[in-house]
């Protein structure tokens, strides 16, 4: 959870990550008067209200203009109250008003979003690394949310194996990483880190690390029930690690991302590991109007990874600003071929992301779609829509014989934009009869298919893509995001299109 500003001395501020003394001292001076001179100029400048009202997605500066002088909205607080009354934005402009109410529902809907797993993930390493460097301390374990792979995540947790808890509380509450101890025990440190995360420090001898990092891990039912078989067994939970633990009790091992599970008993599959990725099918190269980086370097790169194949799915042409015509497309497949030669060890499938209009239309026409090697096709415009109309769309392209993969199937960006809603089973259920894989998208933005609908997805019939959905060489290695998304929503390699061999995925020629 956040630490408010206000809270911390002029020292602690200088220790947050990425603040300098032009920002401390506005930070001071916000914290002493609750007011920002500078800012309460620029306000002065807008109608009142136009600065919160820029806050709220979809608003830009006409729109929060027009909202505050125009319509006399002076805070987000007032046009939500008038939302919610019937005639309450009739004033307003059929295309404002439409902004208005989109950008108040994915406001409500994204107001408890934690941190996205991999920002979250290398905050907690860096955490780790620093506190290793504490001389008291053995080694320093992730654990909590971080470490069961959820896609968002509220609080760090580690565990610091030491022979010296006492001493190593003291060390820990001075080190740079830690900016404020919030509580402390002999063996518990809440504290806030410099990066401006809430983390709790579970200390721990040796002896005991298994079951200190079984409890840190979590979640609580999980814990609950370890502890209630111990208790019936007459066992201690006490073991250096969980391996341990988990023996004590007559169980093996239980993988952290499976730990959701209720039933204690239940089989214990075989999750997905990054090394059963054989390719990669959602990357787009500079032939899209948002690649980054050449298809030579695309390819190289995946090469480099290891990968078996890779599905270059550079946009189609119906997303006019980033996507590729017809006669752009015929010249990539000259590239690709050339590529193609020279990259022997490597099969390049000739392939496009499309985009599924409203009506579930795709991008080009029947004879074209089939040409491709394979097809991504993702919702990228009306996402407001409700439940039956995207399920609708959805299911339209899975039933069209060109389409392979549904990616990103709920639209979601973390902390900005909420999932559209869909019936998740029935589109599960019809890939599932296609032979139509979901995406699992690695974007730390996206992290879309969530874990708990992937379970939901798999126990349709559905299998699933694991994806980059890379515009540059860096953001190839978002798929092992995807990989961390998809063992929490208990994935197998089976379950997974692109653990299979070459000559099992797309369309053969």
């Amino acid at each position: 959870a956040p630490v408010d500003l206000r809270t911390l001395s002029d020292a602690e501020v200088r220790r947050l990550e990425g603040v300098g003394d032009a920002i401390a001292a506005l930070i001071g001076e916000y914290a002493a008067t609750g007011r920002l001179r500078m800012l309460d100029e620029l306000r002065a400048a807008e109608p009142s209200g136009f600065g919160e009202l820029l806050t709220l997605p979809l608003i830009g500066v006409r729109d929060a203009r027009a909202l505050a002088s125009t319509h006399g909205f002076d805070s987000i607080a007032a046009l939500r109250e008038a939302a919610g009354r019937g005639d309450g934005l009739s004033g307003l402009d059929d295309r404002l008003a439409h902004r208005v109410r989109e950008s108040l529902r994915r406001t409500a809907a994204t107001a408890g979003d934690g941190v996205p797993l991999p920002r979250a993930g290398r905050d907690a390493a860096a955490l780790a690394g620093a506190l290793e460097e504490i001389a008291e301390v053995d080694r320093v374990q992730v654990a909590g949310d971080v470490r069961r792979g959820t896609d968002t995540v509220q609080d760090l947790s580690l565990v610091l194996v030491t022979d010296e808890p006492a001493t190593t509380v003291t060390s820990v509450a001075e080190h740079p990483a830690v900016v404020r101890v919030i509580e402390r025990s002999d063996a518990v440190l809440q504290v806030m880190t410099a990066t401006g995360r809430r983390a709790t420090l579970l200390l721990t001898t040796a002896s005991r690390a298994g079951e200190a990092l079984l409890r840190a891990t979590g979640p609580a039912t999980h814990v609950a029930a370890v502890v209630a078989r111990a208790a019936q067994r007459g066992v201690a939970l006490d073991g250096a690690d969980e391996e341990a633990v988990y023996a004590a009790i007559g169980l093996p091992y239980i993988a952290p991302e499976l730990r959701d599970r209720n039933d204690l008993d239940a089989p214990i599959p075989s999750l997905v590991r990054h090394g059963d990725i054989r390719g990669d099918l959602h990357v787009h190269s500079d032939w899209s109007g948002d690649g980054v980086d050449t298809l030579e370097d695309m390819v190289e790169e995946c090469l480099r990874r290891g990968y078996e194949y890779v599905a270059i799915t550079d946009h189609a042409e119906n997303l006019r600003i980033n996507g590729m015509t017809r006669e752009a497309v015929t010249a990539r497949r000259r590239t690709i071929g050339e590529l193609q030669q020279r990259h022997p060890y490597i099969r390049i499938l000739d392939a496009a992301e499309l985009n599924i209009g409203l009506d579930g239309s795709l991008d080009y026409d029947l004879d074209f779609l089939m040409s491709f090697d394979l097809t991504v096709a993702s919702i990228h415009s009306e996402m407001h829509r409700g439940v039956a109309e995207q399920t609708d769309r959805i299911l339209a392209a899975i039933a069209h014989p060109a389409v392979d993969v549904v990616g990103h199937p709920t639209g979601r960006i973390l902390g900005r934009r909420p999932p559209y809603d869909i019936e998740l089973t029935a589109i599960a259920q019809a890939a599932a009869e296609t032979g139509t894989a979901l995406e699992v998208n690695g974007s730390p933005a996206r992290l879309d298919l969530s874990g708990a609908m992937i379970r939901q997805a798999l126990e349709a019939g559905a299998t699933v893509s694991l994806s980059s959905d890379a515009h540059s060489v860096a953001e190839l290695g978002y798929i092992e995001h995807a990989v961390r998304i998809a063992r929490h929503g208990w994935a197998t390699p089976t379950d997974v299109v692109n653990c299979r061999p070459p000559d099992e995925v797309g369309r053969v020629r």
